[in-house]
């Protein structure tokens, strides 16, 4: 522990350590599934290190514990000095492109540009927009496709989905739940680069397609936001010789959809080019006041300077770091279960449709199971497995990998069908990824399948001698 940095710097600390020591090496040892020796060679090394940027992907975000797991990840980080100085930080690294820029943007219902959808953001952005904005921000994605199977005479009934981007049959849990929920519009509208799965589903009354032009070919550029915030603008490329003729700016359409619902309002978004919108991001989220100033290939800004918390002065109102404190939650390991671990890998995705992942050579239809694991159950690699909960079933093939014992992984979206829907985080509704399943040799499970559907006596058949 950095002590100096600590009381000059940090709240909380008497208290985070009267919680951790009430924790036994055996608790923790259950829960995170990571022997005592381990975590003490990690401790060391950590203790020993002048500097370190924390770096975390979807491993720590996809599951219900997500905002409890980086809260300890800043902790540490506060506990060790290890921000607002050179060589050292806090960065996440998103799943997609622009992911940070478009939270920044306001496009959660959590979030207003430059802030969260609190009261004072809302004000401010009121007076910015002169317009009122409603009280209620809306639901999150998993949610609102939730929303779609409630009775007609709910008043959270969706029936009309407008969609930018994104292909939920192959992103959300449940993938069977999620193609009759979008079925069960009356209106669903893509707007999109690409057709994909969810876009030739059927609705209700119609299914609208809004061809859009990909980043590179929006009129007058666009800006991409990166996790160390540095904000890119990305310039038209021209000479585009497959230019698809229906394809639109995204941001003109969004304009005139909206000047269509709302005509009285026309004239507060009436913008004729890129650039009047990059004036009106800097005036609606104080942090991005600079981007106006980008124009050609290469310029770029990154707001808040070259790191945050500059000598160790956090955005709070006495300006220390806050340290939070938490229980030790319960993984609830069951005898015989493995844990399923999503894999994104470096290539597969909704939009990618390979057959191998270039990272680490999976297919698509991969097991990574650990060597001493496959020998228990008995399995070879490249023998066909089941896996199975009571939310779905997955075939595949065992892959031996450098996993830990006790866990499996298969890529996402395939995996998708094992996932339960309806279990999100707590505080940003981000769905639960991680699930228990039960492994079998393929030819085990279809066998006990058989026997259980098909062997079982049916009474009016024997009785009749015909």
């Amino acid at each position: 522990v950095n002590h100096e940095f600590v009381r000059e710097h940090v709240n909380n600390y008497e208290e985070l350590r009267e919680t951790v020591q009430k924790q036994s090496w055996e608790e923790i040892e259950k829960s995170s599934g990571i022997k005592k020796d381990i975590i003490i060679e990690l401790s060391n090394l950590l203790a020993q290190s002048k500097n370190g940027v924390m770096v975390w992907a979807l491993g720590l975000t996809m599951h219900k514990h997500a905002t409890d797991n980086i809260s300890q990840v800043a902790n540490l980080a506060l506990l060790r000095g290890w921000l607002g100085r050179k060589h050292n930080g806090l960065m996440p690294l998103r799943g997609h492109s622009s992911v940070q820029g478009s939270g920044e943007m306001g496009a959660d219902p959590f979030s207003l540009p430059g802030g969260d959808y609190d009261e004072v953001n809302t004000e401010r952005i009121e007076k910015v927009w002169d317009f009122e904005l409603p009280k209620w921000p809306g639901d999150s994605v998993g949610v609102t496709i939730e929303n779609a199977m409630l009775p007609e005479d709910n008043e959270k009934k969706l029936k009309l989905y407008y969609m930018s981007g994104g292909n939920f049959l192959e992103t959300m849990p449940d993938p069977d739940f999620v193609k009759d929920a979008l079925e069960n519009l009356d209106i669903r509208v893509h707007q999109d680069i690409i057709l994909n799965t969810s876009t030739l589903l059927d609705a209700k009354e119609a299914v609208i397609v809004l061809p859009a032009k990909t980043r590179y070919e929006q009129d007058g550029g666009g800006l991409s936001t990166s996790t160390e915030r540095m904000i890119y603008f990305s310039p038209e490329i021209e000479g585009n010789r497959n230019r698809i003729a229906e394809a639109r700016s995204e941001w003109k359409i969004y304009i005139d959809l909206a000047k269509r619902v709302k005509p009285e309002n026309a004239h507060l978004i009436d913008f004729k080019s890129g650039q009047e919108i990059r004036n009106e991001i800097a005036k609606a989220n104080p942090q991005y006041d600079g981007v106006q100033y980008l124009k050609k290939a290469g310029d770029v800004y990154q707001y808040g300077g070259a790191w945050l918390c500059e000598g160790g002065v956090c955005p709070t109102p006495d300006g220390r770091g806050n340290l939070i404190s938490m229980d030790i939650p319960d993984n609830n390991a069951k005898a015989g279960e493995f844990k399923l671990l999503m894999r994104r890998g470096k290539q597969f995705n909704s939009m990618v449709y390979g057959d191998k992942d270039a990272f680490n050579h999976m297919g698509r239809y991969s097991v990574l199971m650990s060597e001493s694991d496959a020998y228990k159950q008995g399995l070879e690699e490249g023998e066909a497995v089941v896996l199975y909960n009571k939310n779905g079933v997955f075939q595949g093939f065992v892959q031996h990998a450098d996993i830990k014992d006790g866990n499996v992984g298969v890529h996402f979206p395939e995996g998708n069908y094992l996932v339960e829907k309806g279990i999100y985080e707590n505080f940003v509704e981000m769905p639960d990824y991680v699930t228990d399943i039960k492994v079998e040799k393929a030819d085990h499970f279809n066998a006990n399948k058989d026997r259980q559907y098909y062997e079982r006596p049916i009474p009016d058949l024997e009785d009749n001698p015909n």
